[in-house]
């Protein structure tokens, strides 16, 4: 049956802007089998005010309600990075939280710093507002995380600022990928002799923006 033969309700607005600009996508493979899907959604301040009209619209909530959810998730900002992560890992019997995972994650500072996070929480019940956001990459084979970083280091300096994006490191015992929010970050000297970024995307397959790199 078409659409134009049975009433249609109105769609609400998808931003795919705001989706290019927040969220990333990384993979792992052996060979040419896909061994992890990691899909992030960095909850920036950007994000935060997609999230208060979009929260707004799908509730009935007036400007003063709206006004009231932009202004509690920006304070969050000051004191967290927050990330909701969507994880598919093939084989892998425990959870990200779990000592036992196979995988786990942190935040990569621009000086080589690595920072766990602070909460790593399944969450149970994922809010439909950041489903809407995800859009097709939420699926029912991922499990959903909200992940929280400090948001400065021991002397008060910011993980990530203009000049230093964000890199979340989805780490295993035997690959490490990247998602990268931002231009490339230079490497210091010391870090450019150990490291190295290579492509791990099968050859003659399209590079696209949310592509991972892995660090060995």
């Amino acid at each position: 049956m078409l659409k134009n033969e049975t009433p249609q309700g109105k769609e609400q607005p998808r931003n795919d802007k705001l989706a290019r600009n927040n969220i990333r996508t990384v993979m792992a493979f052996e060979e040419w089998s896909k061994r992890a899907h990691f899909d992030i959604l960095w909850c920036s301040d950007e994000m935060y005010e997609a999230y208060a009209k979009l929260d707004a619209s799908f509730f009935g909530k007036n400007n003063l309600e709206q006004q009231a959810t932009l202004k509690r998730k920006l304070n969050e900002n000051k004191n967290s990075i927050t990330c909701y992560l969507l994880a598919e890992i093939d084989g892998n019997d425990y959870t990200l939280k779990d000592e036992q995972s196979e995988w786990t994650t942190y935040l990569l500072a621009s000086d080589g710093e690595m920072v766990r996070p602070n909460t790593l929480d399944e969450v149970d019940g994922l809010d439909p507002v950041i489903k809407r956001i995800f859009y097709h990459r939420y699926t029912n084979h991922k499990t959903p995380y909200i992940v929280k970083f400090p948001a400065r280091d021991m002397h008060g300096n910011r993980y990530v600022t203009r000049e230093h994006p964000l890199r979340i490191v989805m780490s295993s015992t035997w690959q490490k990928v990247i998602a990268q929010w931002g231009p490339p970050v230079k490497e210091s000297k010391k870090r450019e002799a150990t490291c190295r970024y290579v492509r791990t995307t099968p050859p003659n397959s399209e590079l696209l923006d949310e592509d991972f790199y892995d660090l060995r």
